[in-house]
């Protein structure tokens, strides 16, 4: 999840290896989208098999409507996937 500076929600997304996909060729735009702003990054442990964590993805995004998400949005997800937030979640969603 990726916050402004209110911790108001702006994103969410999901991969396997958020390591590989830092250094696969994205971070510097993430370093220069995130510079400067105060944006936050919240990121959380999620299923290890694909399938679940785009379930996951789309239910959060479906429920939380992020405004720089543009799948998900309109259709509820076919199998919605259970969650709840815990540890440090962003102040916006902490009575979601």
């Amino acid at each position: 999840m990726q916050t402004d500076r209110e911790e108001n929600l702006l994103r969410i997304g999901e991969c396997d290896n958020l390591w590989a996909r830092y250094r696969g060729g994205t971070a510097y735009t993430l370093d220069a989208a995130g510079h400067g702003s105060g944006n936050l990054y919240f990121v959380a442990e999620a299923p290890s098999e694909r399938d679940e964590r785009c379930r996951l993805e789309a239910t959060l995004i479906y429920d939380l409507q992020p405004p720089y998400n543009n799948q998900h949005m309109k259709r509820p997800p076919v199998e919605p996937f259970p969650y709840r937030f815990a540890g440090d979640v962003p102040r916006r969603l902490q009575t979601v």
